[in-house]
């Protein structure tokens, strides 16, 4: 009886790690698949949709630093960003950049990165920035709490 105990005690333990591990996978799975396929997801919204590579905004935000623009910690923060995607609108011939936080369930904390993500790219390309949040499930009150996000709901496959 006491094998059969810490053998389920065992078993308890590697399917909460199981669980934490699947998350991981399904979170990475997820961004790279918005990356991948961003003029599916953000095409109908916008023209000329080209995610721009981490290289390339690694070295625009290093660059950034060099010349004060900002900090040290501010191109940290904005290293982690997810996808930063270059776009126009519909009706407008100008340029803009897409802050992207993509996640399979959005949370208070995706819009707040994606708003302080998209202040500093603002800063960096000098040019309108818009944070984005783009998950399978997004709650409402997320919404509206948060106008100045856009938020895209992915459609479950």
């Amino acid at each position: 009886m006491d094998r059969l105990e810490k053998d389920v005690e065992q078993l308890k333990k590697d399917v909460a790690q199981l669980k934490i591990d699947v998350a991981e996978l399904k979170g990475d799975n997820f961004e790279r698949r918005i990356r991948e396929r961003a003029h599916a997801y953000f095409g109908r919204f916008f023209l000329r949709v080209k995610v721009i590579p981490g290289e390339v905004w690694l070295e625009v935000l290093d660059e950034a630093v060099s010349k004060g623009i900002i900090t040290w910690e501010e191109r940290d923060y904005a290293l982690d960003l997810d996808v930063l995607i270059r776009c126009r609108k519909k009706d407008e011939p100008r340029e803009l950049l897409l802050v992207v936080e993509a996640s399979v369930s959005a949370y208070e904390t995706d819009a707040e990165r994606a708003m302080k993500r998209a202040e500093i790219f603002s800063k960096v390309f000098q040019m309108e920035t818009i944070p984005v949040v783009i998950a399978k499930e997004i709650p409402k009150d997320l919404e509206e709490k948060f106008p100045l996000v856009v938020f895209i709901t992915t459609a479950s496959k």
